[in-house]
């Protein structure tokens, strides 16, 4: 079979939100999702490798849906852009304790109502953002089952393992000595400002269906999540962790995609 070129797939779930809006029909929610659980199930049979966790989290976590237009089909003209009426879509994990992104390559309409699993593709990591999220996820799992084992039951410790959180910049009060290691005598002004000069971020999980409870790692990185560190956690309602929410970075919907950080935009000179 001749190599299939996957550098195009430059658009994510977003784009395919997109496609489904613009069909505005129900039924294709149900195709799609019957085409995900032939990609899990296809995923799972090629990939004897895989851990039992990381079985559990693809059989439990939706995957991204990465689409890129067909090379060389013919497309329809729709406004100023040319459609192709069949896409490249690949139902895409992004597994914890795996270097690569795990790709279930076939190709369909938008809709998704013929697709069917081609070929298993494992893609090199290419962002380190990618990375972040894994590693700061992974201290997050680690912190939980040290540490509220006894408080969260084993739905609400697994969801902390198999969903991807919220992504959260927050403005919460930050512990200067976490660890309690410090000298309580020893000048804590060196502390405070290290931490002042990194992006507070907080990765939240909502622990019931009607997500109103919610546990908090707050913790402190570049603003990209490089470097990520867990400063505290703690479990509280909804309505408290709104009122310390700035910015909304990332859902579960789009968590496992590079963060985007903007320039910040500067004043302009006055002419003279």
């Amino acid at each position: 079979m001749r190599e299939i070129s996957i550098r195009r797939f430059g658009v994510t779930f977003a784009a395919l939100l997109a496609a489904v809006s613009f069909f505005g029909c129900r039924s294709d929610q149900y195709t799609q999702e019957k085409a995900v659980e032939r990609a899990r199930a296809f995923l799972l049979e090629e990939s004897p490798e895989l851990t039992v966790e990381q079985i559990y989290f693809v059989k439990f976590t939706e995957p991204v849906l990465l689409v890129g237009e067909v090379i060389g089909s013919s497309g329809m003209a729709l406004g100023n852009r040319l459609e192709s009426s069949q896409r490249q879509i690949c139902p895409t994990w992004m597994i914890p304790g795996r270097d690569k992104l795990y790709m279930v390559f076939g190709v369909s309409s938008g809709r998704m109502s013929s697709w069917e699993p081609i070929r298993l593709i494992r893609k090199n990591f290419e962002r380190d953002a990618y990375k972040a999220l894994n590693s700061a996820w992974t201290a997050a799992q680690q912190f939980a089952v040290d540490n509220f084992y006894r408080e969260l039951d084993v739905t609400q410790l697994n969801r902390i393992r198999l969903y991807l959180p919220y992504i959260l910049e927050t403005d919460f009060e930050y512990m200067i000595d976490p660890s309690f290691k410090l000298n309580p005598e020893a000048p804590k002004v060196g502390d405070a400002q290290r931490l002042k000069n990194k992006a507070q971020r907080s990765l939240v999980w909502y622990l019931d269906g009607n997500e109103e409870d919610a546990i908090v790692f707050c913790g402190f990185s570049a603003p990209d999540l490089t470097g990520w560190t867990i400063n505290w956690a703690g479990r509280m309602k909804k309505e408290e962790l709104k009122k310390h929410i700035l910015k909304v970075i990332k859902t579960p919907a789009d968590a496992n995609t590079p963060i985007v950080i903007e320039p910040e935009s500067k004043p302009e000179t006055a002419r003279k």
